[in-house]
Formats: structure tokens, sequence, C-alpha cells
């Protein structure tokens, strides 16, 4: 088992209990904060199968682990999520 793959591995379980638990807040009461939310756990949740992906090797066309890293399609999502989470986070 490669480290990228572990590190997905760890941090899906954190990610499905912060998602379950934005579904559970959002069915409750539909505010902006609780949509928020819900949609920056979406987003961790595309970080953590992009990094399980890449260290299963799914996609090899993706070029996932190599190192020229800032020019990948993979990178490219993983910036953007990790971005648009962490701006979710902030504003909910």
């Amino acid at each position: 088992m490669n480290a990228t793959l572990l590190r997905g591995l760890v941090a899906l379980v954190p990610a499905c209990v912060l998602l379950s638990g934005s579904i559970v807040l959002f069915s409750k009461g539909k505010t902006v904060g609780s949509f928020l939310q819900l949609l920056g756990a979406g987003s961790l949740m595309v970080v953590v199968f992009c990094h399980i992906s890449e260290g299963l090797h799914l996609f090899p066309r993706m070029n996932w682990g190599l190192e020229q890293g800032a020019h990948t399609v993979s990178h490219r999502i993983l910036v953007s999520r990790a971005y648009k989470t962490t701006r979710l986070a902030i504003s909910a």
C-alpha cells in the first residue's frame, strides 16, 4: 500500500462523518449555511476520492502521482476542490 492510498483511506472516515452530518443538518433546516457546509463536505469527498484513485492508479492517463505535479489535470482538480472546501467552510 502506498502513502497516497493510505492518506486517502485515513481521510475517508472523517470526510464521511462530515458529509453525513452535513446531510442531516441540511435536511433538518435548509439554510444557506447548512447548504454551504454540505457543498464543502461534498468537495472534500472529491479530494478524498482523487487521492484514493491516485493511490490505486485507476486513471493512468491523468498522470496522477508524477513529479510534474502542478501541470497535471489531477493536481488542478485537487487544488480547485481544496480551495472551494476551504472557502465554503469559512463562509458557513
